[in-house]
Formats: C-alpha cells, sequence, structure tokens
C-alpha cells in the first residue's frame, strides 16, 4: 500500500487522512507518518461507502476519527483501532460488516448510532472504564450474543441495545449507575438480568416488551427492601461452572457504603429453575460453605424458606468452601 492511496490534509500537529483514492483495496492500512509528521486524524465520512474494504489497520499515532467514517462499509470483517482513541464517534461504523470489535481501553465514550444496524456482530469487548454507551449505539445488532465488560460501563442510554435479538443474558454488575428507558428493547432471548444501578432507573421500559426474563436479580437492603447496590469498588471476581456445565456462576465481591457484599449469579436457565443457593454450616472447619440446592429441600421444618439449613441435602452442588476464608483473602 502506498501513500498515495490517500488524499492528506495538514491540520496542527499532524496529518488528516481525508479520503481514500485507491477504492479497490481490500485491506487498508493507515500510515502512521506523513511528510515525516504523524497521521493523527480520520476525517468524518472518509471511507464511507467503501464496499470493497475487509480489513482496516489503524495506527497508535491516530487520536481521533470523525462521524460516519466506515458508514456503509458491508464487507468490512476485520478491524484494529487505535489505541489513543478516547471516543468512538457518531455512525462510526453503522451498517457495516464487522463480527467482532476490541474497543481499545483508551475509550471512555461510544457515541449514538456507533455500531447500529451492524447485522453481523457477534461479539464486543468493551473497555474497562466506559462512561457512556450512547442512544442506539448497538441497536438492531441482532446477532449480537456475547457483550464482555458491559459491568465497566457507567451509563448505558436510551436504545443502546435496542433489538438485539441474539442476546440472552445482561450482566451490568460493577460500575454501571444508570441504564436509561428501552435500553435493551426487543431483545427477545434475554433470560438473565443481573444490574446494580438503583431500583428507579430500571423501570418498565428498560428491557421493554421483553417477556422471557426467567431472572431479574435486584439487591435488598438488611430490612428485606429493594434498595440500589452501589458497588464502589469491586474486589473480587470469580467464575465456575453451573451444575449442568452449560452456563456460568460469577462470584462477585464489592465493597460498598465501608461494608462487602457478595453475589452468586447463574446465567444458566435450567439451573435457576432447579437450584436455590444456601449456605450450610461446616463443623470441620467452622466456616459456611455454599451450595446449590435442590428446590425441593430449600423449606425448613416450619415450611419456611431458610438460608441457614443445618444438614446438607441430597443432590447438593458445592459453589464454594469456606465464605469467611474467602473474605479474608479477598479483603487483603
Amino acid at each position: 500500500m502506498l501513500e498515495n492511496d490517500f488524499r492528506f490534509e495538514l491540520i496542527e500537529n499532524g496529518y488528516m487522512v481525508v479520503e481514500l483514492l485507491n477504492d479497490s483495496l481490500d485491506k487498508v492500512i493507515i500510515p502512521d507518518t506523513y511528510n515525516n509528521k504523524p497521521v493523527i486524524k480520520i476525517e468524518k465520512e472518509c471511507f464511507k461507502g467503501c464496499k470493497n474494504i475487509r480489513e482496516i489497520i489503524i495506527p497508535d499515532s491516530v487520536l481521533e476519527i470523525g462521524k460516519f467514517a466506515f458508514e456503509g462499509c458491508v464487507n468490512l470483517i476485520n478491524v484494529i483501532l487505535s489505541n489513543n482513541l478516547k471516543v468512538i464517534s457518531q455512525g462510526l461504523f453503522n451498517y457495516s460488516g464487522i463480527k467482532k470489535i476490541v474497543i481499545p481501553n483508551s475509550v471512555n465514550k461510544i457515541e449514538s448510532i456507533a455500531f447500529y444496524r451492524c447485522e453481523s456482530l457477534e461479539e464486543v469487548v468493551l473497555p474497562e472504564n466506559l462512561d457512556v454507551i450512547g442512544r442506539d449505539a448497538f441497536g438492531y445488532c441482532i446477532n449480537l450474543k456475547k457483550i464482555k465488560n458491559l459491568d465497566c460501563c457507567e451509563s448505558i442510554e436510551n436504545g443502546a441495545f435496542r433489538n438485539c435479538e441474539s442476546l440472552t443474558d445482561v450482566f451490568a454488575v460493577g460500575r454501571t449507575k444508570h441504564i436509561s428507558d428501552y435500553a435493551f428493547h426487543e431483545c427477545k432471548n434475554i433470560k438473565n438480568a443481573s444490574v446494580s444501578c438503583p431500583v428507579t432507573d430500571i423501570n418498565d421500559t428498560v428491557f421493554h416488551q421483553n417477556t422471557r426474563i426467567y431472572q431479574m436479580n435486584s439487591f435488598f437492603d438488611e430490612y428485606g427492601e429493594e434498595c440500589c447496590t452501589l458497588p464502589i469498588e469491586i474486589k473480587y471476581r470469580e467464575t465456575m461452572n453451573c451444575p449442568c456445565n452449560n452456563g456460568i456462576i460469577r462470584i462477585i465481591y464489592e465493597k460498598a457504603y465501608s461494608t462487602y457484599d457478595y453475589h452468586f449469579i447463574s446465567c444458566c436457565e435450567e439451573c435457576n429453575k432447579k437450584y436455590v443457593i444456601r449456605y450450610y454450616f461446616n463443623k470441620d472447619t467452622e466456616d459456611y460453605d455454599v451450595y446449590y440446592v435442590l428446590k425441593k429441600y430449600r423449606l425448613n421444618e416450619y415450611g419456611v424458606d431458610s438460608i441457614l439449613i443445618s444438614s446438607i441435602p441430597e443432590g447438593s452442588v458445592l459453589i464454594m468452601a469456606g465464605v469467611n476464608n474467602f473474605f479474608r483473602k479477598v479483603i487483603k
């Protein structure tokens, strides 16, 4: 690839790519320098509608990519982004053919319709300290199945994942403080939704017209009232297979309001129907162990759903041994 495949424009502190001159290219590698100066920006709509592009590599010299730069690149499959981007701009990849996108940890904002109707998109890896996912950013990504680090996003805006009908799990327990209306509208196959933002935010419209959620995990205060659990600091995370080996149990240990809390969340529909989580005192270790217990054993002798039961029922599955030891380990 030659530098004369592009048209550049001199701007403050470097050059901007303003046009692709060779529209027959299927692999585009943006140069990091031009005329001995860094290439720091890609102009808005620069590659819009370039249907031959299948792969694009953007060097770390690039600090900004303009709006709609890759809109309608329907055959664009692979993208490597600059590790110095701060924003995924409005409409950047909408209507493109991307199958997987890894967004660098430098990014703190994904603007509206950034990946709108990327119907081939199956997996998204989000940055670890993302402030906001904008309106309809991933709207109508109908094959999106996996979102990694969603719990690292602070705010999920209106319709951010609207009509992502292949999503089965929403896990936003971490930095997430706000989820706007219709964020998961018409995500018809969500079975498990776990969120840690204020209950007042989780109104009927967030999962509007989704009638297939089998488990919605909220958090409760010591009086049994539904409340906001604000995980100020995630101290420890761990996963293990659920009893049928088709799902994952997430163990979340958080510090909030100078106290500690922990949650066990399974993403397997069948195990959620079959088991409940219970604690049993282990006389040998003088500690409490955590088990999955068949629901038919969940009532004590008085017919009350008991948290602490003296003996371990048949068919129980150990989740975690030594609750107190676990606490001590993560507090260090």
